[in-house]
């Protein structure tokens, strides 16, 4: 037996996804919730815009939340931008090192606090300074910050980024 991998009545959701996507790629920030029972193909729908994705120059990562782990509060965030590092590593040399200078002019030595979480960019820009002890609340503070200029690096005119978390409904 061969499963159909055509998605079969969902075309007006596929046009409305791909027509949001474009809006992206002008420039937009846009924020997609999707709800429906298990097993009806909203992860296949949402993944019927990768060509698109591809063709525009832009980035698809993807998290999943799992029922019953006890993953870091935001461990399908991280796994999905471990995923875009870990293709950057892939890229050639020349990009490799584009992608160097991006992440340490922006994040000057706060790439070492990221690594923490996002051990690639430790393999990107090598090894950094160790960055001044905070109180918890500034340590917080300045970790949401990095983290903000850290996705803007990919969320620029020409180059949008499409980040894909999958079962919310297991996010606590």
């Amino acid at each position: 037996i061969e499963i159909s991998q055509v998605l079969y009545g969902r075309k007006k959701e596929k046009q409305f996804l791909q027509a949001i996507f474009e809006q992206v790629v002008d420039g937009h920030m846009e924020i997609v919730l999707i709800k429906g029972a298990s097993g009806i193909g909203k992860t296949r729908l949402v993944r019927e815009i990768y060509p698109s994705v591809l063709k525009n120059n832009a980035r698809f990562i993807a998290g999943k939340f799992n029922q019953g782990t006890t993953e870091l509060p935001y461990g399908a965030i991280i796994s999905a931008f471990r995923e875009l590092l870990r293709n950057l590593l892939l890229e050639t040399k020349t990009r490799r090192a584009f992608w160097k200078a991006e992440l340490l002019t922006t994040l000057n030595n706060g790439s070492q606090v990221l690594a923490e979480l996002l051990p690639e960019i430790g393999l990107l820009v090598g090894s950094q300074s160790t960055v001044q002890s905070l109180t918890a609340q500034e340590t917080q503070n300045r970790l949401q910050w990095l983290f903000a200029k850290f996705v803007r690096i990919f969320c620029r005119e020409g180059s949008a980024l499409v980040l894909f978390l999958d079962d919310l409904q297991w996010i606590d």
